[in-house]
C-alpha cells in the first residue's frame, strides 16, 4: 500500500472531504501545474515508468503473433526484465516494433514513421504522439479498422469498490498537437474523429459466481474534435466491420464534470475527480441494459485501464500526459487491496 501525503491547503481538504473534485480544472498559468495529494491506497502500479514498456502486437485477435513483441527498456536502464505497462498500437499500419530509440536528457524518445513515445521517468511522464496522416492512404470507409496508441496496465491486486468511500483519478494533461488533415468534404462525423480518453474495465472477481471476468467499460473522455466536452454517452461495445469489439457496456462519463473548457491544443489542465459515483451509476445502467445482472456491486473491482488516442479520422495528435495516479480512499472499517 503507498500512501500520499495529507493536503495541506485547507480549501483543498474541504474539497476533498466533500466528495468534490479538486478545483475541477487548474487554468493554464505560467507556473507549474500541481495536483493536489491525497492519503490513499494508490492502484497503480509503478507511477514513475521505471520498470520501461512492455510492446503489444499490431491486431488483438493476431494468436499467430506473441501479444507482447518488444521491450521499450529505456536504453537499458529499466529497473526491471518486464513492465505493468504496456504501449497498445492497434491495427496501426506502421508496426512500431520498428522503432528508433534515443535519449535526450531525461526523455527517452521512441519513434516510427508515424508514432512517437515519450517517457519521462523523473517529472513523470509520457508523450503520445500519433500522426494519422502516415496511417491512412484515404479517409476512413465504413467498417474499416482504425490506429490506436495507448497506454494500459492490468491491474496487479483486487482493489474491491465496494471498500472505498472515494476513488480519484489525477493527472495533468498537456494538449501538445492537433492537425486536421481531413478534407471537409470528405468528413463524416459518424466515421471520422479524434478521441483522447482514459478507460478502466469494472469487473466481477468472484470466482465462484457464474459471471466472473465479466466487465463494463468506464470511460473519462478528455478530447473528442467532434464536441465541446465528450462524454455523457451509454452504449455497447459492438465493434464495426473488421474491427472486433467487446460486446461489453459502455458508460461514458460527461466530462463537463473535470473540464471547465474545451480541450484545445496548447491547453494544459490539472484534474483530480472521483469516480465512484460514476462507478455505481454505470453499473446501475449496465444491469438496467441486461448487462451483469447476475453481479452484485459486491463483487467488482478493477480489472484494466488504458488511456491514450484512438483516431477514426485522418488527424495528427499529440499528447504528454503527467503524473497519472488512481487513489482511493479506504472506508474506516476496510482494509481493501487484495485477495
Amino acid at each position: 500500500m503507498k500512501l500520499f501525503r495529507l493536503v495541506v491547503f485547507s480549501l483543498i481538504g474541504a474539497c476533498l472531504l466533500s466528495g468534490c473534485s479538486y478545483g475541477q480544472e487548474q487554468e493554464n498559468k505560467e507556473e507549474e501545474l500541481v495536483l493536489p495529494n491525497i492519503e490513499g491506497v494508490e492502484m497503480l502500479e509503478d507511477n514513475f515508468f521505471l520498470q520501461g514498456l512492455n510492446l503489444r502486437r499490431l491486431h488483438s485477435q493476431d494468436k499467430q503473433t506473441p501479444m507482447i513483441i518488444r521491450r521499450l527498456d529505456l536504453m537499458g536502464t529499466a529497473q526491471k526484465e518486464d513492465s505493468v505497462w504496456t504501449i497498445a498500437q492497434w491495427d496501426c499500419r506502421n508496426n512500431f516494433v520498428e522503432a528508433t530509440e534515443r535519449q535526450e536528457g531525461d526523455n527517452y524518445i521512441y519513434e516510427d514513421e508515424s508514432k512517437k513515445v515519450i517517457v519521462n521517468n523523473k517529472e513523470p511522464s509520457v508523450y503520445l504522439e500519433c500522426n494519422a496522416s502516415l496511417e491512412y492512404d484515404a479517409p476512413r470507409q465504413q467498417g474499416q479498422t482504425w490506429p490506436h496508441l495507448l497506454l494500459s496496465q492490468d491491474f496487479q491486486k483486487r482493489y474491491w469498490i465496494k471498500d472505498y468511500s472515494n476513488i480519484y483519478v489525477q493527472m495533468i494533461i498537456e494538449f501538445e498537437k492537433f492537425e486536421d488533415k481531413m478534407l471537409p468534404e470528405d468528413f463524416n462525423p459518424s466515421l471520422h474523429a479524434a478521441q483522447l480518453q482514459w478507460f478502466f474495465t469494472v469487473q466481477n472477481h468472484n470466482r465462484e459466481n457464474d459471471q466472473y471476468g465479466d466487465y463494463l467499460w468506464l470511460g473519462v473522455p478528455i478530447f473528442d474534435n467532434r464536441k465541446e466536452f465528450p462524454g455523457n454517452t451509454q452504449s455497447q461495445d459492438k465493434g464495426q466491420g473488421d474491427k472486433v469489439g467487446t460486446n461489453k457496456f459502455i458508460y461514458s462519463i460527461d466530462s463537463r464534470a473535470y473540464l471547465q473548457e474545451t480541450m484545445t491544443p496548447g491547453k494544459k489542465v490539472a484534474i483530480t475527480y472521483d469516480i465512484l459515483p460514476s462507478i455505481k451509476n454505470a453499473f446501475e445502467a449496465a444491469q438496467g441494459k441486461n448487462f451483469l445482472t447476475a453481479t452484485s456491486f459486491e463483487e467488482l473491482s478493477f480489472g484494466s485501464t488504458n488511456f491514450g488516442w484512438e483516431l477514426p479520422g485522418i488527424y495528427d495528435v499529440g499528447v504528454k500526459l503527467k503524473d497519472l495516479r488512481l487513489t482511493g480512499v479506504l472506508k474506516n472499517n476496510s482494509e481493501g487491496g487484495n485477495l
